[in-house]
């Protein structure tokens, strides 16, 4: 067993352990695992590593942006390298699975450890009501093992953006109103779908398979959550009723207006993805942009990440929007855990990543003074226990 570990330093663990002064985190580089983390005095007697003096140092998780685009929406490339949104296949697409598409060689994966990033969501895009499932991959390694789930989610929408796009293809629904009934007549449809498959296996009878609503039935038998893209209060309503109706569990994505309706996000224990905030009012639905609703909605006890939806703002500009977050208020753990454990405790991947423990993944960041502080630099990033990126290695963005 191979082990390494970075002493003396202040450790972000984002778990129970809270921040350790003067810390030492230990992992295996071959399992990939953190093997310890706690006060430097505690390392348990016969674990021997590798030693990094970590003095001056800031140690976090590293980092999760739930929602992008990354591989699917290329950087550089544009036409040929846009795999975003189907939109010859009809009005709904849950048959299309975003892993088929992703590119593990665009350029934005090598941006995204620059910036700390070592887990990412991918989604399709947000034209089709419902556009197809998506995929959380880590952001360096072997491809097979970069996939910690190839479907782990359905994605849906509902406001201004599937109105306008079905305008423009003449395809689906021009009303806030016709998108949330297709949304529901494929629901049923999926369920009548899933009841006479049961019927069908029981009595021997033939039965076709539709790869869409296999995909809603996942959702439907709560394996999987729908993530319904919804800035405003009215939509992120709407969004709430599907959850009752189907009962489902549901992740807001944006979600700007989310202060409006936290009493019933945390009635329906419902949590959001909440920005990008960083982009200028290009609709009605982002006339909120910014972070004091994200403050409310934490103070009321709302579960909630920060996302860059990169494509609209670069992955490698995470820990950026968490620090406009800081500055409105959240308090600097939270900010720090909007990007690492709380993201990773709504994708239901608590104790694996967003934390410094045992037995989770060792994807760690190295900062040579405070992540928020704005000469702090990151020096080095870790991903499954093997070095990704090091600033004194990769001095351009092209690597």
């Amino acid at each position: 067993m191979r082990t390494k570990a970075i002493e003396n330093a202040r450790i972000v663990t984002c778990s129970k352990m809270g921040i350790i002064e003067n810390g030492t985190v230990v992992w295996d580089c071959e399992t990939g695992k953190i093997a310890f983390c706690g006060a430097s005095e505690n390392i348990p007697h016969g674990l021997t590593a590798d030693k990094y003096n970590g003095k001056g140092m800031v140690i976090t998780p590293g980092f999760i942006d739930a929602h992008t685009h990354i591989g699917i929406q290329e950087s550089i490339s544009e036409t040929a390298g846009d795999d975003l949104t189907e939109t010859l296949m009809g009005p709904v697409t849950p048959f299309i699975n975003a892993i088929d598409a992703v590119n593990f060689n665009d350029t934005a994966f090598c941006d995204a450890l620059s910036g700390g990033v070592t887990t990412v969501g991918i989604l399709t895009g947000s034209y089709p009501p419902i556009s197809g499932t998506g995929c959380i991959v880590k952001t360096c390694g072997n491809i097979n093992g970069r996939i910690i789930s190839s479907v782990s989610c359905l994605k849906g929408a509902l406001g201004e953006i599937p109105k306008s796009e079905s305008l423009k293809f003449s395809c689906g629904a021009s009303t806030r109103g016709g998108n949330t009934a297709l949304i529901r007549d494929t629901f049923y449809k999926a369920a009548y779908y899933r009841e006479s498959k049961k019927h069908a296996h029981l009595t021997g009878s033939p039965f076709l398979t539709e790869q869409g609503y296999e995909n809603i039935g996942l959702v439907l038998d709560k394996k999987i959550p729908f993530r319904i893209h919804a800035f405003r209060s009215d939509d992120i309503m709407t969004a709430m009723r599907l959850a009752r109706e189907f009962s489902i569990n549901v992740i807001i994505e944006h979600a700007l207006e989310a202060a409006e309706v936290s009493k019933d996000l945390i009635k329906s224990d419902i949590p959001v993805f909440y920005g990008t905030a960083l982009s200028w009012r290009y609709s009605n639905e982002t006339k909120n942009t910014g972070y004091r609703g994200l403050k409310s909605i934490l103070d009321c006890g709302v579960k909630a990440g920060i996302i860059t939806d990169h494509g609209c703002t670069p992955v490698e500009r995470l820990l950026l929007l968490s620090q406009l977050a800081v500055s409105e208020g959240v308090t600097w753990e939270d900010g720090i855990k909007l990007i690492t454990s709380y993201p990773a405790e709504i994708l239901g991947l608590r104790g694996k990543i967003g934390t410094l423990e045992a037995g989770a993944d060792a994807d760690i960041n190295i900062f040579n003074g405070d992540p928020f502080h704005y000469l702090t630099k990151l020096e080095a990033v870790i991903v499954n226990g093997q070095e990704a990126w090091n600033r004194e290695k990769y001095k351009t963005r092209w690597y």
